[in-house]
């Protein structure tokens, strides 16, 4: 911010000029100290401005020659600021984050699915772990009554199967129950990293729109002024009514502006707030606060290839369709089982010796579909595994050409802040010119009013940047896995 500072050096006509510009805004009814509105100038030093002007009165500014160096008046007119700077926000950003995300990934409703599913397939692991295991099995059988027995026949038989050898089946259904548990950490895995981009996206949109609120406030505040100041002129006759009636309307304006990002402002809240599952107690971070990452791209590359949801499906998807390969050649082998039946009665009266008899054998089966299909099976199978390679490095390729993009975006932000502080400081310099040259008349009122306006679009930019950064940021700790969350949910980065 650049302060609106005068020469000590001053020739009278400047001195003059300074004189009038100070008593023009500051109230010269007793009705105006006590409005609501503040003036340009900040209420904190208005003493010092009565002292300035008591100091510029003590010249003699019919006096040719000019006016000593003076560091008491060098110090009043250092002090003033036309317009105050953006306060910055005091929190890290990490620790804006902390309580919310560790909040999001423990109650919302998508993450107690995914969970939920994760518990299913632990439990479906169990059951293929045990298909290796003997089968018990129970059948009861009950005879007509016959005219050779006058009652009816019963037969009771207890029975073990124990497989010997399936071709790979059980085995490959092992792996399928393992690699769903697979799937189900990566969809939670998943999960709270849509979860985390979109929160993100609404902070920096929130982040954007409260700043643009105290922006459209303090341009409220300074139209306010400008206002006043005026309509004091007009009132003492030394500006045309003209003048007074733009200001009415660009006041308007201000206030119109206002009103719209105070609602903007608010529902963005209540969405992040509805998003989180509770009120949050959010704050604006201070950009400066925040320390470009030092990781390289081809860096954070590896570690987010590694670590993807999207890439590490597109992987799980190919191995389980290997194992379906292995799955489907498995019919093509007999399947054997070793069988322990204990029998007591019997219902056929041909064979009767069959009754109270433990037997021992082994059972073989073998299915290999209509007209051997099953081979058919086995090559589109194999055909779906090179779908699935070739959709792996399809992904993979998206997920870094969207991932260069954002970062080319991420450097060039990072360049352009400078310049738009800049830009507002030139801004903030031209009000202060275009207000001298129009109490001197050689600017007319619209162009000081237009000047505010162009102080107010380069806040905005710079805000709007300032924004983008602090998302594109936050971004990138989660890519680059500086910004992890532990079971407490607290980060382990200090970004």
């Amino acid at each position: 911010m650049v302060p609106y500072s005068f020469s000590t050096s001053l020739k009278r006509q400047n001195l003059a000029i300074l004189l009038l510009v100070l008593q023009c805004l500051l109230p010269v009814k007793a009705q105006d100290k006590t409005s609501d509105h503040s003036n340009l100038i900040p209420s904190a030093i208005s003493d010092k401005v009565d002292q300035l002007i008591q100091t510029l009165k003590s010249f003699n500014l019919t006096n040719k020659d000019e006016p000593a160096n003076n560091p008491e008046l060098e110090d009043i007119l250092n002090s003033v600021r036309l317009t105050p700077e953006l306060d910055p926000g005091s929190s890290t950003l990490v620790a804006t984050m902390a309580p919310v995300i560790n909040r999001l990934f423990s109650s919302h409703p998508i993450i107690v699915s995914r969970y939920a599913d994760l518990e299913s397939y632990k439990k479906n692991l169990v059951s293929a772990k045990l298909q290796f295991l003997p089968t018990p099995s129970v059948s009861v059988e009950q005879a007509p009554v016959s005219t050779t027995q006058n009652s009816p026949s019963l037969a009771q038989v207890l029975r073990l199967s124990q497989p010997l050898f399936t071709g790979g089946k059980l085995t490959s259904d092992l792996k399928i129950a393992q690699l769903r548990i697979k799937f189900a950490e990566n969809e939670i895995n998943d999960a709270k990293s849509n979860l985390a981009l979109k929160f993100f996206s609404l902070y920096q949109n929130w982040w954007a729109q409260v700043s643009r609120l105290k922006i459209y406030l303090r341009a409220l505040e300074q139209t306010q002024s400008l206002y006043d100041m005026i309509k004091r002129r007009v009132n003492a006759g030394v500006s045309a009514e003209v003048d007074l009636g733009l200001s009415e309307i660009r006041l308007l304006q201000a206030k119109v502006d206002v009103e719209v990002a105070k609602s903007a402002a608010k529902a963005l809240y209540d969405q992040l707030s509805t998003f989180v599952g509770s009120e949050l107690p959010l704050e604006i971070v201070s950009v400066d606060q925040i320390t470009p990452l030092e990781q390289s791209f081809s860096e954070i590359w590896a570690w987010h290839e590694a670590t993807d949801s999207n890439i590490a499906r597109t992987q799980l998807q190919t191995q389980q369709g290997l194992i379906e390969v292995e799955q489907i050649e498995s019919s093509l082998w007999p399947t054997l089982n070793l069988r322990i039946e204990r029998q007591w009665g019997a219902t056929n009266l041909a064979a009767p010796y069959a009754a109270n008899q433990v037997r021992y054998y082994i059972s073989a089966n073998a299915s290999p579909g209509a007209g051997l299909s099953v081979l058919s099976n086995i090559d589109s199978a194999r055909n779906r595994i090179i779908s699935l390679e070739s959709e792996a490095v399809r992904v993979k390729r998206e997920i870094l050409e969207k991932l260069v993009s954002e970062w080319q975006d991420y450097l060039s932000i990072q360049q352009r802040l400078p310049f738009l502080r800049k830009s507002l400081e030139e801004s903030q310099s031209m009000i202060a010119a275009n207000l001298r040259l129009f109490v001197a008349g050689r600017r007319s009122w619209i162009d000081l009013m237009n000047s505010v306006r162009e102080q107010t679009d380069s806040f905005i930019r710079l805000s709007d940047s300032q924004a983008f950064f602090v998302g594109s940021h936050l971004r990138w700790l989660w890519f680059s896995g500086q910004l992890h969350f532990n079971e407490a949910g607290y980060p382990n980065s200090t970004n």
